[in-house]
Formats: C-alpha cells, sequence, structure tokens
C-alpha cells in the first residue's frame, strides 16, 4: 500500500508540474511566467511535504515503501531516456 500512495503521489506532482509549464511557456504573453511557476512549484512542493509528514506521523505508510513509490517516476523517466538516447545513438551509426 505505502509503493502505490507514493506512485500516487509522484504520479500527481509530475502531472501538476507539466499542466503548469505547459501554460506558463505557451506563445502567448509570456511576462511573470517564471513567477507563476515557482509560486507554483513552492506550493506543490509544501502541499507535498505537509501530506507526506502526516501519512509518515500518522504512519498510515510505511517509509521505505513511500520511497519506493515517489522513485517511480524518477526512474521511469531516467529509462525512457535512456531508451531514447539509445535509439538516437543506433540511427546515427
Amino acid at each position: 500500500m505505502s509503493v502505490v500512495v507514493g506512485g500516487v503521489v509522484a504520479v500527481i506532482n509530475f502531472r501538476l508540474l507539466e499542466k503548469t509549464l505547459c501554460k506558463a511557456f505557451l506563445p502567448r504573453d509570456t511576462k511573470g511566467a517564471m513567477g507563476v511557476v515557482l509560486f507554483k512549484y513552492y506550493l506543490r512542493f509544501i502541499a507535498t511535504a505537509l501530506s507526506l509528514w502526516i501519512l509518515v506521523s500518522q504512519e498510515l505508510v510505511e517509509p521505505l515503501g513511500l520511497l519506493v513509490g515517489l522513485s517511480v517516476v524518477v526512474v521511469s523517466v531516467i529509462i525512457f531516456g535512456a531508451v531514447k538516447a539509445r535509439r538516437l545513438y543506433k540511427e546515427a551509426y
């Protein structure tokens, strides 16, 4: 259960970051876009830290399982990047 909760938290954070960045860099007026991105980043960071603290302090999840679940997105991005880099390298040679 802890791994699933960690994975859900990580995926939600990743999706919210994607939406924030897409809205900030659309080809419209981008004045203040960096400020909006940073504000939303810190807001999301505080909300995530608070929710993780509550989950761990109330012993609703196991910390090790939560850490594994939170690592899911990072590991997936690294594997995706490695696969794409390998394909590009093969096409180049």
